[in-house]
């Protein structure tokens, strides 16, 4: 799995003066009839031509071609088993990063100053990390689910005796209101471990969410004995039985996760347009947004999906203008064209330690009519 680190890494990531990074996403998902017999590499080739086109005449085309081979090369020794397939390449520092995704994104090859993240960051913004309990009074599974690779963790299973426990028998020592007291007392501590067990595995994998699967009663009561800090990150619970693959509990939880989801982003986009409407730290377009990057004051960043405005960039002091100006406003540096300056925000409020938001379908209808994108604040 892709971890926040190695994104944070890419961030960081700038090419050597006159060099450029290339970045590639290609679909390779073996479900498909055109990427049988490696038909993704002529789609690989087709993608390169395209951006070499862009690149012909300028002095990092030999750095363009170098970059293009190195990719062509790591992709005929490659063999697919993801869904889409993530290169980054600089020869020029030595610099190659390779890594499968479980998850769709755009076809798509770029040359640029840096490694082209936008898709990844959305992807981790749309497939946040899930923890997942499926729990009877006698056992339970623990799984994480991030970019739609679901791993299990533990088989934490209870003691026998929660569930082959001796009634009462002819003896008449023990009522059978002591064995259910017994049992009862079996399970809630195999409860208590499970709890812990969450807790422990969340410090490692740090969870967005968590999902309890399983009876109601059961998972009723293992929600009321998580901390605080857990409880705070229940998405909600799905009906499953114990036996359920890693892929019925994956769609379950991916169902779960989409209504959650698209409920957080209505309810955002929502306080966010009221706050910039009140002018109470919050903005809403694209050139006030930016204004408020440049001066250090975004932190959480907020977009509608599909929303790539070009604009420009100030080579000097950095400064990102909605639109192409020859000069910068600010220090009269040049100001070059890009193509998609909201994927330079973006990866500017992620470096600097705020978060970033993709909003989907009625959430993000609602912001374009807002001017696309918005931001909250921090002063």
């Amino acid at each position: 799995m892709i971890s926040a680190l190695e994104v944070r890494e890419l961030i960081d990531h700038t090419a050597k003066p006159g060099s450029g990074v290339l970045s590639v996403y290609l679909n390779v998902d073996q479900s498909q009839a055109v990427n049988l017999n490696r038909g993704f590499e002529a789609a690989l080739r087709n993608l390169l031509r395209v951006v070499e086109e862009d690149v012909k005449g300028k002095d990092s085309h030999k750095e363009f071609m170098a970059a293009s081979d190195q990719a062509l090369r790591a992709l005929s020794r490659y063999t697919p088993h993801g869904r889409v397939l993530v290169m980054f390449a600089e020869p020029a520092r030595g610099f190659f990063w390779q890594r499968e995704v479980n998850v769709a994104l755009e076809n798509g090859a770029r040359w640029s100053g840096k490694p082209y993240i936008r898709p990844l960051l959305e992807a981790f913004e749309e497939f946040k990390r899930y923890g997942i309990v499926l729990i009877d009074k006698g056992q339970a599974r623990l799984f994480t689910l991030f970019l739609s690779q679901i791993e299990e963790h533990v088989d934490a299973l209870a003691a026998d005796d929660v569930k082959h426990i001796k009634g009462p028998g002819t003896d008449h020592l023990r009522s059978q209101m002591q064995v259910q007291r017994k049992a009862d007392g079996h399970a809630r501590h195999h409860l208590k471990n499970v709890a812990e067990l969450l807790e422990h595995l969340s410090e490692q994998h740090q969870f967005d969410h968590i999902v309890l699967a399983g009876p109601v009663t059961t998972t009723s009561e293992l929600q009321g004995l998580l901390p605080t800090r857990l409880r705070k990150m229940m998405a909600g619970t799905v009906p499953l039985a114990m036996d359920a693959t890693p892929n019925e509990i994956m769609a379950a939880v991916q169902k779960l996760q989409k209504e959650v989801e698209r409920s957080h982003e209505e309810v955002m986009v929502g306080e966010l347009i009221t706050a910039a409407a009140k002018n109470i730290q919050a903005v809403t377009g694209l050139e006030v947004t930016l204004q408020n990057l440049h001066e250090g004051r975004v932190w959480r960043l907020v977009y509608a999906n599909g929303f790539k405005p070009a604009g420009g960039e100030c080579g000097k002091c950095g400064y990102l203008f909605s639109q192409t100006i020859p000069t910068c406003l600010y220090c009269q540096g040049s100001v070059q064209p890009v193509k998609d300056v909201l994927a330079r925000a973006v990866s500017r409020v992620v470096n600097s330690g705020g978060k970033v938001e993709q909003v989907r379908e009625k959430a993000a209808e609602v912001l374009k009519d807002a001017g696309g994108v918005g931001a909250f604040l921090r002063f």
